[in-house]
């Protein structure tokens, strides 16, 4: 499948949408198709904080890269803002198999056309960051398991091999990037140690998030440059950040933080087996020396899904979303690898 040169990107635009078995509003970023039919159809699903708005930017180069898709970006259960009138988090925070469940609701929405837009021919493609690379491929596997036969497929002739995961015969996703996924604890690793700490103690780190949100303007980004050590280059990271402390998003990261950790440490199964189930429609991107998503995580992730695409991109850090140019070049090469698997 060939896809068209790459128009202006459009501006994405913030709503909300209530999705099947929930009961309240879900918070969406979306870049609408610069075409009709859209080339793909894209779902993102941020990493932990897990708020949409940081990846506003990221969606409109992803939509301009990939030729005028639609691109909308999810924000995790109980992680985005809510409508006006709305009361902000009255729900309990999720935990991770809740954040999957919520995940599938939306990709089932987007496969079947209803709350996420009309049903068309327009290959989906998933895309996910950090933990939420694995929210996206564990979605995946529960849609297309539950998916029967005649479910919307992708138009996409069989592979030479045969390989059923990547023909039209029941498949309904076309390709998946996972973005310096997050799969397993790293006892190994201080960053994801001291994180593990700090949610377990998540009153005292939500209580002292709520101080930040108090500060004036100037102290409130003084205070994000100073935690983060550099300054943040993507315009709209740091209010999209503040907002998200102001609504009480950070007592949700927290728990979900803490779940991850409980669960990515005990997990039964193998941690990249919802990866390796994609096969040839996986596509792998690393950021170099990735507390995440170290050296060793790459090596066992690429033993496990030997036919995905691996790449690494030099100078970007597994917060690519607050710098301008990292945002730009993760979504030039998760563009060029999505136009690769849907060729």
């Amino acid at each position: 499948m060939r896809l068209p040169p790459p128009p202006l990107p459009l501006p994405a635009r913030r709503s909300h949408v209530t999705l099947p078995s929930f009961d309240s509003p879900s918070e969406l970023v979306r870049v609408r198709g610069a075409r009709a039919p859209p080339p793909a159809r894209v779902l993102i699903l941020p990493g932990n904080p897990g708020a949409a708005a940081f990846y506003g930017a990221f969606a409109e180069r992803l939509a301009a890269d990939l030729g005028g898709a639609d691109v909308t970006v999810l924000s995790l259960r109980g992680h985005g803002g809510l409508p006006p009138g709305v009361r902000a988090h009255g729900h309990a925070p999720l935990d991770l198999a809740a954040q999957v469940d919520h995940a599938a609701a939306a990709l089932t929405a987007m496969l079947h056309g209803t709350e996420l837009g009309p049903r068309c021919s327009s290959p989906v493609v998933v895309i996910g960051h950090s933990i939420g690379a694995t929210v996206a491929a564990r979605a995946v596997a529960a849609v297309e398991a539950a998916s029967p036969p005649t479910a919307p497929t992708w138009d996409s002739p069989p592979s030479p091999d045969g390989d059923s995961e990547k023909s039209p015969s029941g498949r309904c996703v076309a390709a998946a990037v996972a973005l310096m996924p997050y799969a397993r604890f790293d006892d190994g690793s201080p960053v994801q140690r001291r994180l593990r700490r700090l949610a377990a103690a998540r009153s005292v780190a939500a209580a002292a998030a709520s101080a930040l949100a108090a500060l004036p303007a100037r102290a409130q980004r003084a205070a994000l440059t100073a935690t983060a050590g550099r300054a943040w280059t993507c315009g709209r990271a740091p209010d999209a950040l503040l907002e998200f402390i102001k609504c009480g998003g950070a007592a949700h990261a927290l728990a979900l933080a803490a779940d991850e950790f409980r669960v990515l440490r005990t997990a039964p199964a193998p941690a990249w087996a919802p990866y390796a189930r994609l096969h040839a429609r996986l596509a792998v991107i690393a950021a170099p020396n990735d507390a995440w998503f170290p050296a060793h995580h790459w090596a066992e992730c690429r033993a496990a899904a030997p036919r995905a695409a691996f790449e690494e991109i030099k100078g970007v850090r597994h917060d690519f979303v607050t710098d301008a140019a990292a945002t730009a070049a993760t979504a030039a090469a998760a563009a060029r690898l999505v136009r690769g698997m849907l060729a």
